[in-house]
């Protein structure tokens, strides 16, 4: 397996520099992604969409987008092969299942989609990476430990503006309120000042929070401590 999950898509066989993907196209692909369902009679490793159940304009609304970034999106993730169809007249958008977020509740992903217009769509990639981390570990039998520096770098952003590291802090606190990862931090100190090492405890796929039916997405980032201050900036980043 690559070290290398720049992307949250891509699996053993290569690593894909999705770069012309923004961060409004990724929440189209997790918001497909969260409604799509599993072709139990199909051999092919997919899910599905019917496209009927996609109500552009509510969809929209809750991304944040407009209408033709929808559309925008609907092609590039076709371009990069992380939907497809059948042809024009196909009523389906098929989701090849990359390993990613096969054992991830699709409810967790639904949730945290949510969250992209005000912290953007990081925290839900922050979040997989983390996890796809801690299931590769696991299996080796080993604790994972990690720094802000490897996830600004896995989820595509210049190492060299540290202002993406505050991001991480804050995308960190979120999860760990929420009880959707479990952490344990060590400050090192460096010649150049020091740094956090933080050891993954544990992923969860989903928490008493994701799992719940009814939610307000403003109350629940002030509960885990994000100020209204802070999600505006956050709403700010550009991928």
């Amino acid at each position: 397996m690559s070290k290398k999950i720049r992307t949250l898509a891509n699996d053993s066989r290569n690593e894909i520099n999705y770069s012309k993907i923004t961060d409004k196209y990724w929440s189209v692909y997790y918001y497909l992604v969260s409604i799509s369902l599993w072709d139990m009679a199909s051999k092919e490793d997919h899910r599905y969409v019917d496209k009927k159940n996609i109500n552009i304009s509510n969809v929209s609304k809750m991304l944040n987008i407009s209408r033709p970034t929808f559309y925008k999106a609907i092609e590039r993730l076709q371009e990069y092969s992380l939907i497809y169809t059948l042809g024009k007249e196909d009523h389906y958008y098929y989701i090849p299942s990359p390993p990613i977020y096969a054992e991830t509740n699709i409810k967790t992903i639904d949730y945290l989609l949510h969250f992209r217009k005000y912290v953007g769509i990081d925290l839900l990639r922050t979040y997989l990476i983390l996890s796809k981390y801690y299931k590769l570990h696991k299996q080796d039998g080993k604790e994972k430990f990690f720094v802000r520096k490897e996830i600004v770098d896995l989820l595509g952003h210049n190492i060299r503006d540290t202002s993406y590291y505050g991001y991480i802090d804050i995308y960190l606190s979120l999860l760990q309120g929420w009880g959707l990862i479990e952490l344990k931090s060590q400050t090192i100190t460096t010649a150049n000042g020091g740094y956090v090492k933080y050891t993954l405890v544990n992923v969860l796929s989903d928490s008493a929070y994701t799992l719940q039916e009814f939610y307000n997405e403003v109350d629940e980032l002030n509960a885990v401590g994000i100020s209204k201050d802070d999600y505006k900036i956050l709403k700010s980043i550009k991928s």
